[in-house]
């Protein structure tokens, strides 16, 4: 019964995180306009990502 809950905890988890990850990819024009983050291209390319995850970075 254990196995077969961590099996399960672990799918939910791995479904919950690729819908995160999904609603961001959706939204991602909007999310960098919001941070202020220019597009040159008309869309996120790997330089404008880096820039959206060092504003949204928690840093102590």
């Amino acid at each position: 019964m254990i196995l077969i809950g961590c099996r399960r905890g672990r799918a939910a988890g791995a479904a919950l995180a690729d819908l995160a990850e999904a609603a961001v990819d959706t939204q991602q024009r909007q999310l960098a306009e919001a941070l202020g983050i220019e597009l040159p291209h008309g869309r996120v390319t790997p330089a404008e990502g880096l820039r959206i995850n060092d504003v949204l970075n928690k840093r102590a």
